[in-house]
């Protein structure tokens, strides 16, 4: 992330606990260093996630805050650290405390080579894509279409394997009966055993076809529900037609990126240990060094 440069998407931070005004939308902000919001608004939060993704209209998200500063991405991948880190990044932790937020890049790439693909990542607490106008990822803890008034706060961690819930979402997954996910698979994955220990690995999601030189829109939300620990990582799994297979899992996978650059570790971890954001050893998922390159276009 950084300044405007070349081929990179757009990312715009919007706050869900207080209005374009300032005034709060209801949900309260986490209390303390390191807090969460109440569980008694939590639901709040999975309801304006769930609202925003059912057509991903830029217009539902206008009535929240909004920070001045926006981030430019050519690849999404940051390993586990604070919530805090988010806020401090788009140059709001003054104004933002660190949960119940969303963070949405828009753009528009260009396929670098015809054929089907399929994006492969996660959240904490979510990571959801939408590719040519059609939502093809949500990973994470929270999977927010699952959200129902009735279900309290099940949505938040419907991802994770510690809940009764969120194990009965794997086995659907895994047997192809969960209606809203019936591509997805999901698959521990090297260098991520935090994230292989609580949400069962990567998620890869619905496959969908291009053809080289073509141009699509695509959208990545990011989004921290009740504070504390986040991070993610996209990358993208190719379908290889003479072996009629999918790399994903038990092969390292391409980097999702817009432009030559590559994450540096090193230097991931001095940004977040200059806003005192670390949590611990910061876990990089391996990937392709020659990754396709899916330039964005104006």
């Amino acid at each position: 992330d950084g300044e405007s440069g070349g081929s990179a998407l757009t990312g715009t931070f919007y706050d869900l606990k207080q209005k374009r005004s300032g005034a709060s939308t209801g949900i309260r902000p986490p209390q303390g260093v390191g807090g969460q919001v109440p569980d008694a608004d939590v639901p709040k939060i999975h309801e304006a996630l769930h609202d925003f993704m059912r057509n991903w209209s830029e217009a539902s998200l206008r009535q929240y805050y909004t920070s001045e500063t926006k981030l430019y991405a050519s690849n999404f991948y940051l390993p586990s650290c604070k919530a805090e880190y988010a806020p401090a990044a788009f140059q709001c932790k003054d104004r933002v405390k660190p949960a119940a937020w969303v963070v949405v890049y828009r753009g528009k790439v260009r396929a670098p080579k015809s054929g089907k693909f399929r994006f492969v990542g996660t959240g904490d607490d979510l990571l959801a894509v939408r590719f040519n106008n059609k939502q093809v990822l949500e990973a994470g803890w929270c999977i927010p279409s699952t959200y129902a008034k009735d279900q309290g706060t099940k949505a938040g961690s419907r991802g994770a394997l510690k809940t009764e819930h969120g194990k009965a979402y794997h086995q659907a997954i895994k047997e192809g009966k969960d209606s809203g996910h019936r591509d997805y698979v999901i698959a521990n994955y090297d260098g991520v055993g935090k994230w292989n220990r609580e949400l069962g690995g990567l998620t890869a999601g619905t496959p969908f076809e291009v053809k080289e030189g073509n141009t699509y829109p695509i959208e990545i939300l990011i989004s921290e529900v009740p504070g504390g620990a986040f991070g993610f990582v996209l990358l993208l799994d190719e379908y290889d037609e003479d072996s009629k297979s999918w790399k994903f899992p038990g092969k390292t996978l391409d980097l999702f990126r817009t432009n030559f650059s590559e994450p540096n570790k090193q230097e991931l971890e001095d940004l977040v240990r200059k806003e005192n954001c670390l949590e611990g050893p910061m876990e990089c998922p391996p990937y392709n060094a020659d990754s396709l390159i899916w330039v964005a276009v104006p």
